[in-house]
């Protein structure tokens, strides 16, 4: 029922943002709830009920596949002939993607408490990596510039921080505060449905898609195999999200290739949400 349901929200948004445009200012608002009180709240409700020594297990875990997963894509994307701004846009679409919108709520709903904590440490580890190192890799294809700061202007990361320090106090959390974390899920998906790009989908977006989808999980595989890892599927599935939507932004910040960012985007949120419903049926 958990998953009908996050499927019926995102349908639900693609629906509303394509027959009732001008009802999208909506969304705004929805945004800055998710960002300032809805996922950190799942974060924290979550991080709550887990070890010191989990927490810092998983972590370690998450760090050595992002890390590994920026470096393989980096030199990977590298080899294309394509134009630079393209490997820019192809770049961060293919490592970093929608693991806080979308990440942790499914993550959430698949494997309880164990799904959101890793998903949550996973996410904060992106976000740092995706805004430092990430940005400075993706302009390196066009021109040198240092953009370490701005992971420091994201309010997202810090609020994701703060639940996570909250949650090694002893604060005992009341139903309520549960009731509207695991509401904050079906939002997120619902926001993420209205956030759909499709005008400049093609025959290449569907290509370069594939990178994200299918070859990222199956790297990351090998990876998780070296290392030995008792219940790789939470981590495959973070590395297999789509493109998050905040890499749309960032496209138009530093002038990558926007309209390249925002097809790969709707293409890999779509095809992931069907795979994803079909892997939740088998994997119960």
């Amino acid at each position: 029922m958990d998953i009908l349901l996050i499927v019926l929200a995102f349908i639900f948004g693609i629906i509303i943002n394509h027959l009732f445009p001008k009802l999208l200012v909506v969304r705004k608002y929805l945004n800055k709830y998710l960002i300032y009180l809805g996922i950190p709240l799942v974060v924290f409700v979550s991080l709550s009920k887990t070890k010191d020594f989990a927490f810092f297990d998983y972590a370690k875990i998450s760090f050595l596949i992002v890390f590994f997963m920026i470096l393989f894509m980096f030199f990977l994307v590298g080899r294309f002939s394509i134009p630079a701004k393209d490997k820019a846009s192809l770049f961060m679409s293919s490592t970093f993607g929608n693991c806080a919108y979308l990440g942790i709520p499914l993550s959430f709903l698949v494997w309880g408490d164990k799904g959101a904590i890793i998903a949550s440490i996973f996410t904060i580890i992106t976000m740092s990596f995706r805004l430092t190192i990430g940005l400075f890799l993706a302009q390196y294809y066009i021109h040198k510039k240092n953009t370490f700061k701005k992971v420091f202007e994201r309010p997202f990361l810090w609020f994701l921080l703060i639940a996570v320090i909250l949650s090694r106090f002893e604060i005992t959390i009341p139903s309520i505060v549960q009731i509207i974390a695991r509401a904050g899920t079906y939002i997120a998906v619902f926001v993420i449905g209205t956030s759909l790009y499709f005008p400049y989908i093609n025959f290449r977006t569907l290509r370069l898609s594939l990178i994200k989808l299918i070859l990222a999980p199956i790297i990351a595989s090998v990876f998780l195999f070296t290392l030995k890892i008792s219940d790789p599927w939470p981590f495959l599935v973070l590395i297999a999200m789509p493109p998050a939507f905040t890499n749309n932004a960032l496209a138009l910040e530093f002038k990558f290739n926007h309209k390249l960012t925002s097809s790969l985007t709707t293409v890999g949120t779509l095809a992931f949400m069907f795979i994803f419903l079909i892997f939740t049926v088998f994997y119960h």
